[in-house]
């Protein structure tokens, strides 16, 4: 699957919203509500912004 880099920045900024607390979701139904532990999410979020920067100029 390819990605345009807005859309990796879409995906960047919707993981860092879940994963980084503070916001509706609670830690103890984060796996519940989104399907995964929140170190998988962020593990994601690391590989998307690898991606990401890779195609910044």
């Amino acid at each position: 699957m390819d990605f345009t880099t807005e859309e990796l920045r879409w995906i960047s900024r919707s993981l860092n919203e879940v994963s980084t607390g503070g916001g509706p979701i609670e830690d103890w139904e984060f796996d519940i509500r989104i399907g995964a532990d929140v170190e998988k999410v962020r593990a994601l979020l690391g590989r998307v912004n690898e991606e990401w920067n890779r195609r910044e100029p």
